[in-house]
């Protein structure tokens, strides 16, 4: 009897062992978990603030493409108008020529 009873004991032991060993690693999995989830609810933070960040710079962008393209129309309009000047000019020479011609 004495025999079954120190059986029975190391097995007890064996199993509270066993159950504190298994109580330990899920107090580890449970801290690698939360850091885990930390680090998920960061990584969403961040995603969020550079989703916004990426919103933001493409309405500046489209704002200066806008510019950029408003630019280029006004530099055809100058160029334009500076022709135009460039043939009046033409035109204003030719006519003072004529009429220093004629005196």
């Amino acid at each position: 009897m004495d025999l079954e009873i120190q059986s029975a004991k190391l097995q007890l032991i064996n199993i509270k062992t066993t159950l504190l060993t298994a109580e330990d690693e899920k107090k580890a999995l449970i801290s690698e978990n939360s850091v885990v989830d930390s680090k998920l609810l960061e990584a969403e933070f961040m995603k969020e603030k550079l989703q916004a960040e990426l919103r933001e710079l493409n309405q500046r962008n489209s704002t200066l493409l806008s510019k950029i393209d408003e630019t280029e129309k006004a530099a055809i309009d100058f160029q334009i108008e500076r022709d135009g000047l460039i043939a009046d000019n033409l035109q204003l020479n030719n006519k003072v020529k004529e009429l220093l011609t004629q005196f």
